[in-house]
C-alpha cells in the first residue's frame, strides 16, 4: 500500500510563501512552486528519498486553519513529485503493470484493525520528522487507519490511488490540533523513468475528493505525455 505524504511535515509549514524555482516536472493545475528554502522542500528532501530522488514540490496559495486551539494555519493543498529509484531502471510499463497488481493487492488484504502495523508506520513517520527538522522539536503525529476511496489505471503508463485519512497532532507543549485530509499517491512511466506523485488536501466536504482525484489524473497524464 501507498504510505501517504506527510502533513507539511508536522508544522514545519505552518509559514511560508511560495517562490519560483525550476520545476523538472510540470506542476499540477492550481498549485505553484514551493520556496526552495522552505521548511516543505527540507522535509520532502529528507523524508521521501527513500523512494528515490525529490523532483518538485507545489503548494496552494490558500492556507486552511486546523482543528484545535488558536488558530494554526497550514497550506490547503500541497503536492510532491519523486524520481523513483533511477539507479534500478530504466522502467517500462511491465513494471508500471506489477507495482498495480501489488498495491491493489495490499488494499485488498489490508487490515485496518492492523494496529501493531500502524503503530510502526507511525513510528516510522514520527522519526522521519524528527530527522527532517533537527534544529526543532516537531509535533507527534498519531495515524488513523485511511480509508480507501478508489485504486484505478490512468492510460496505460500510470495509476492512481485516492484515499481520506484522519491525523492528530500533538504539539511541542501539548496543545493537539486535527486533520482530515484526502490523499492522492500515484506512479507515472515518463520515458524510462518512474515519477512518484502524492497530492494531500485538507478535507471540508466531498468535493474535495474529486478535486483531488481529477487533479491527480490531469497531471499523471501531463507526466506520461
Amino acid at each position: 500500500m501507498h504510505t501517504s505524504p506527510l502533513f507539511c511535515i508536522a508544522f514545519a509549514c505552518l509559514v511560508g510563501s511560495a517562490v519560483a524555482q525550476t520545476p523538472a516536472v510540470p506542476a499540477p493545475a492550481g498549485l505553484v512552486p514551493c520556496d526552495p528554502r522552505g521548511a516543505l522542500v527540507r522535509g520532502m528532501q529528507a523524508t521521501l528519498s527513500m523512494f528515490g530522488h525529490p523532483l518538485a514540490c507545489y503548494t496552494s496559495t490558500e492556507s486552511w486553519t486546523l482543528q484545535g486551539p488558536g488558530k494554526k494555519s497550514v497550506p490547503r493543498e500541497y503536492a510532491f513529485a519523486i524520481d523513483v529509484n533511477p539507479a534500478f531502471g530504466p522502467y517500462s510499463r511491465s513494471d508500471v503493470d506489477a507495482m498495480y497488481a501489488k498495491v491493489s493487492e495490499q488494499w485488498r488484504t489490508y487490515q485496518p484493525a492492523d494496529r501493531a502495523r500502524l503503530e510502526e508506520y507511525t513510528r516510522s513517520v514520527n522519526a522521519a520528522l524528527a530527522k527532517s527538522l533537527p534544529q526543532q522539536p516537531a509535533a507527534n503525529l498519531q495515524l488513523q487507519p485511511p480509508l480507501l476511496v478508489s485504486i484505478e489505471r490512468v492510460g496505460i503508463g500510470a495509476y492512481l490511488v485516492v484515499s481520506i485519512r484522519k491525523r492528530t497532532f500533538t504539539a511541542p507543549g501539548g496543545a493537539q490540533y486535527a486533520s482530515t485530509a484526502v490523499e492522492a499517491a500515484g506512479m507515472a512511466l515518463r520515458g524510462s523513468s518512474l515519477v512518484r506523485i502524492e497530492v494531500h488536501r485538507e478535507m471540508a466536504g466531498s468535493s474535495d475528493v474529486a478535486i483531488v482525484h481529477d487533479g491527480a489524473d490531469a497531471w499523471l497524464k501531463k507526466l506520461t505525455q
